[in-house]
């Protein structure tokens, strides 16, 4: 049943416009009188809707638009009524000084707890190693409420806990991770009060609007809201305060505060934020929107096509397929600018006087048998990922291959060794090729000679007097080789990566928290653990939210083909509370063209999908 909910006026523009809001359990209902600016401002609106088209409306809502009664189109009522629902993020904030700290904070971080303690709904877009968790720890002590959520992922947690306990916080809150967080909501009970407060580490994990991590740290939010209004402390933490994409920003500014952007969907905000086309699939595949260029003020772009202002679309010719070259608009620049006050974007190179990160790769003479094998894998892959990834084992001193081991009932056909097609037909199963059963699979390393193994031996030892170094590498089988030559030389291990946390001095190891903690600490208490100890990671495992400041030295054995790993990992030992003598050196080792590749494109934040076979080849014809 639709009724009325009330009758108001909306400012668009420089008018207000007289306005009815009907309701039903799951929708509102605008009725207003035709005007252009107020049409656009609704279409933005979450769920967004014109009636007229619409046979089974009731006839007196017909001329009506629909919207989703949600807490975001409530935000954009608010701003539409005059309501000021941004003033909360357009006020200044209290100064809060150094005197009112116990700890010895930095300015900057100083600026973090003012920002988390006073816009309360927030994020923290602050790069890595600004000391984000110190912050949290004031946050937290100082909101007045012990109920309070820390979300983030396993390696960051894992940080987490040692930074509270380091600093002897007062109030611990629950440590979750996005896993956890998921189980944690499909069993809530009804009824069963959310937390006063919440921080979400790592926010770049909560940017896909349908991943259902995304999803459950939205409705925690929103479950917040409803039960404790303005009161409740949401604060999203993230290292990357420039991502890759603009796009990035949208669902974490919704958990923040829904209907700080004016866009319902992420889709409607790519295309103000960006050039987007429509392209046509072929024959057999529908169209697909394809990002032309990012609206960033480019003087050469045209804002309309994206495309160069020499381009023969924007002939003056009387042919409708053409336009005039329209300046590119600077969307992205004003982006940021929309976000202040919600979202503290800090850089470290603004915040803290550290050295800059050394660079340094060691370059490796591949065997003449590596080079045939080389070869081989180029000559029977059909793709340059496929290429690139076997190459990269080559390189680390391995071959993963698949060895068949037994047979099983087909899944698909059940034995029966046909099924049905459209048609209702009976056909050959097209998945056990009518055979009935299917063979199961084990993957084997194949183990070969690889001198990057020499290069670490020879880099372990200018680290002996270290006596902590941090290793990175790609593949599982890497980390396992490494491990081995490590513990040979001498060194005790730490290993994590997706199996857990294991090491060669503990007798307990695997996912348990206490475990990770126990050699986390191990690891960065030098004084009270004279061992030589190598922490061996996969990037995607151990390369966000721990701080290895222990180890003056990261070696990249091998990359994998993450950006934001690689960005990540690297800031693990440059940041407060490294010796500033003796700086941050990042060593890759390169043995195969693979490897060089890998690290370029990585640096370039490329897209590898985009390589060709033709490409790879022609590196391997280098050496």
């Amino acid at each position: 049943m639709i009724t009325l909910l009330r009758e108001t006026k909306f400012r668009v523009a420089t008018y207000r416009i007289q306005v009815k809001i009907y309701e039903d359990t799951q929708h509102y209902y605008i009725k207003a009188p035709y005007n252009k600016a107020l049409i656009a401002e609704l279409k933005l609106m979450q769920g967004a809707k014109w009636m007229g088209y619409d046979l089974t409306a009731p006839t007196e809502f017909k001329k009506t638009w629909r919207v989703n009664k949600s807490s975001r189109n409530n935000f954009t009522f608010a701003f539409l009524e005059e309501l000021k629902p941004y003033a909360k993020y357009n006020t200044d904030l209290q100064v809060m000084t150094k005197e009112m700290f116990s700890r010895p904070l930095y300015d900057h971080q100083i600026a973090q707890v003012s920002h988390g303690l006073q816009r309360r709904q927030c994020e923290l877009s602050c790069e890595m190693g600004t000391g984000k968790t110190l912050a949290s720890i004031e946050i937290i002590e100082r909101s007045g409420t012990e109920e309070w959520w820390f979300v983030g992922t396993k390696s960051s947690l894992t940080s987490v806990r040692y930074e509270f306990a380091l600093w002897k916080a007062k109030v611990y809150p629950e440590f979750l991770t996005y896993d956890e967080l998921k189980k944690r909501l499909r069993d809530w009970v009804p009824g069963t009060p959310a937390p006063m407060g919440v921080i979400f580490d790592e926010s770049s994990k909560v940017k896909t609007p349908s991943s259902q991590r995304s999803q459950c740290a939205f409705e925690l939010a929103e479950s917040m809201r409803r039960e404790y209004g303005d009161k409740a402390y949401i604060i999203l933490m993230s290292g990357s305060p420039a991502p890759k994409s603009p796009a990035d920003w949208y669902w974490q500014v919704e958990v923040a505060c829904p209907g700080f952007f004016p866009e319902g969907n992420i889709d409607k905000f790519k295309h103000r934020m960006a050039v987007i086309e429509q392209v046509d699939g072929g024959a057999d595949r529908v169209s697909f929107p394809k990002l032309v260029a990012w609206r960033d003020g480019n003087p050469n772009l045209c804002n309309s096509c994206g495309r160069e202002k020499s381009s023969l679309r924007h002939e003056d010719v009387c042919d409708p397929k053409y336009h005039a070259f329209e300046p590119m608009k600077n969307e992205v620049a004003d982006l940021y600018r929309r976000m202040k006050g919600l979202v503290l974007v800090q850089f470290k190179k603004d915040c803290l006087d550290l050295p800059d990160k050394i660079y340094r790769q060691v370059k490796v003479k591949p065997t003449f048998s590596m080079l045939n094998a080389a070869k081989l894998v180029l000559a029977s892959s059909k793709t340059a990922i496929e290429a690139l990834t076997r190459m990269r084992e080559l390189s680390d001193g391995f071959q993963y291959k698949e060895t068949p081991t037994a047979k099983e009932i087909c899944t698909l056909c059940k034995g029966a060794k046909v099924k049905e097609d459209e048609d209702g037909k009976l056909k050959a199963c097209d998945f056990c090729n009518g055979t009935g059963d299917i063979l199961t699979y084990i993957r084997e390393t194949l183990n070969v000679e690889s001198p990057k193994l020499e290069a670490l031996t020879d880099e372990l030892d200018l680290l002996e007097e270290e006596q902590r170094v941090v290793v990175y590498a790609g593949f599982t089988a890497s980390i396992d080789r490494t491990c081995q030559h490590v513990h040979k030389l001498g060194w005790d291990y730490i290993r994590v990566d997706g199996r857990g946390w294991h090491s060669s001095f503990a007798i307990n190891c695997g996912n348990n928290d206490a475990i990770g903690d126990k050699l986390y600490r191990a690891f960065q208490d030098k004084a009270n653990n004279d061992k030589k100890i190598a922490f061996v990671a996969h990037p995607g495992s151990a390369g966000m939210g721990l701080t290895l400041t222990a180890s003056p030295v990261i070696i990249y054995y091998s990359n994998d083909f993450n950006a934001e790993y690689r960005i990540q990992s690297e800031d693990r030992i440059h940041r407060p509370g490294m010796d500033t003598n003796k700086g941050a050196t990042i060593i890759d080792l390169i043995c195969l063209p693979s490897d060089l590749k890998v690290l370029d494109n990585l640096k370039k934040k490329r897209d590898l999908q985009s390589m060709s076979l033709g490409e790879v080849k022609e590196a391997m014809e280098c050496l």
